[in-house]
């Protein structure tokens, strides 16, 4: 098993205990048996907090640039010469 796949599955389960713990917290707060700026105060604290760990956890990704693609050279173009012809009909 992949252990960058581990890693990402540890980040998505904090994740989802930390939505849920907001959630009660919202409930708490809704309820008044918890203040509102305490469950305010841990609710940024705990994000900024899972955020963090999960930086550490997870390896950087790595942005690479798009590959140049090179045009193809133009074919050389043979230039045709150009007369005037009178009386209006076509040069051949």
């Amino acid at each position: 098993m992949n252990l960058t796949y581990i890693k990402q599955a540890v980040c998505k389960f904090l994740f989802l205990v930390e939505t849920a713990a907001l959630f009660v917290l919202l409930s708490a707060a809704i309820q008044g048996t918890l203040s509102l700026p305490a469950a305010i105060g841990y609710a940024v604290v705990s994000f900024v907090g899972v955020n963090l760990v999960s930086c550490l956890i997870l390896p950087a990704e790595e942005v690479r640039p798009a590959p140049r693609q090179s045009r193809p050279s133009a074919p050389s173009r043979r230039t045709v010469p150009l007369r005037v012809v009178p009386g209006g009909r076509h040069a051949a």
